[in-house]
């Protein structure tokens, strides 16, 4: 056998070897694909899961609670007593509570740290619940500035 047959028939093996390989990634992708496709089938169908579940709870809410609800307050009402807040309110008094500790968090000055790699005059109120960085929060073990 020649040289030149010696490398023709090397250079088949070598195209067969990648072409195999290539058939494989190919399987690997269409599995991928197919995984792909399945789960978007499942989101879509959890989607409406959720939707219909979400329907079921507000249906039975207004039928058993906004109900007993009504006979509370009535019940309250006739005994002079002031009405229960709906979950409406309950939720906003809670959401309020939150951001205004948030907020005194932000404003209280015991709270507040210098941010080492922003200066020395740059502030981070609420302990560094801002967003800011600390010099403990990126990862800079000196309290020098690396630029």
């Amino acid at each position: 056998m020649t040289k030149t047959e010696t490398l023709v028939k090397q250079l088949a093996q070598e195209r067969a070897a990648l072409q195999a390989e290539l058939d494989s990634y190919q399987d690997d992708m269409d599995a991928i694909q197919l995984d792909i496709l399945q789960l978007d089938a499942l989101e879509a169908k959890l989607l409406q899961e959720r939707q219909r579940l979400q329907m079921e709870r507000l249906q039975h809410r207004h039928a058993t609670y906004d109900v007993l609800k009504d006979e509370v307050d009535a019940e309250r009402a006739a005994a002079g007593l002031p009405r229960l807040p709906t979950l409406e309110e309950e939720a906003q008094l809670a959401q309020l509570k939150h951001l205004q500790s948030r907020l005194q968090d932000w404003n209280n000055p015991l709270n507040a740290t210098v941010d080492v790699e922003m200066g020395a005059g740059a502030i981070v109120g609420g302990g560094g619940r801002s967003g800011g960085q600390s010099d403990s929060d990126s990862g800079s073990s000196s309290g020098h500035n690396r630029n």
